[in-house]
């Protein structure tokens, strides 16, 4: 874990992409970064990263797998291009978090938008707390939970949206857990977003997670906080 663990970084942004890579290697992180082109390789000079060539148009589930399967078999961090660490040896300490209990996806806790409460971070949280759901913000996959529970869905396409629930409900069904630790905050940088939210892929995503998990599992994340 730790220094062989890999970060896996999506972009389309070449300031973007420096920015989080620059906050990484702040923060202390010694490991391998991964970022998977979606058109930040032009224009982000010389960074200290391994460049993954993405597939278009945009899928974030396929483009987090390129990733995954380049990490042979390493813990993983996945994280946005619109994220700063700002816990120093955060990224080394999520990793050992989610490694030492029976995590099947630990998140840092979040400065700025998440769509999950108790994902959010507030002054004076400390230690914990296992969870339903995460966004996939900034958070460690185990190499024992790839083994187990495998790459992300690819048919949530077009943008993203429900493929990191539709995984949080299969890390759950592995008999796994879903977490958040408040020990390692990460800022989400709202007006960086390198990714738009679409309705249409909203929507449509929503469809998907009904027809594999019902229509009573649907509500229930739709009406989750």
């Amino acid at each position: 874990m730790g220094a062989e663990a890999i970060c896996i970084i999506p972009s389309r942004k070449p300031e973007n992409a420096r920015a989080c890579v620059a906050s990484i290697r702040a923060s202390g992180w010694k490991g391998e970064i991964a970022i998977v082109d979606d058109g930040a390789r032009d224009g982000a000079g010389d960074l200290p990263v391994t460049w993954l060539d993405g597939v278009k148009p945009f899928c974030y589930a396929r483009n987090i797998n390129i990733g995954v399967r380049y990490a042979a078999g390493r813990d993983v961090i996945i994280m946005g291009d619109d994220v700063e660490v700002v816990t120093g040896g955060g990224l080394e300490k999520l990793v050992g978090l989610a490694c030492s209990g029976n995590w099947g996806v630990l998140a840092a806790a979040v400065i700025g938008p998440v769509k999950w409460g108790l994902q959010r971070w507030r002054s004076g949280m400390r230690g914990w707390r296992v969870v339903r759901d995460v966004a996939f913000i900034c958070v460690a996959l185990p190499a024992r939970t790839i083994a187990r529970v495998g790459l992300l869905d690819e048919q949530f396409e077009g943008g993203y949206g429900f493929d990191d629930t539709d995984y949080c409900v299969r890390i759950a069904r592995a008999g796994m857990r879903c977490g958040v630790t408040y020990e390692v905050i990460v800022r989400h940088v709202a007006n960086r977003a390198t990714y738009e939210r679409r309705m249409e892929d909203l929507e449509t995503h929503a469809r998907i997670f009904e027809r594999k998990w019902g229509r009573a599992m649907l509500h229930e994340v739709m009406n989750a906080t």
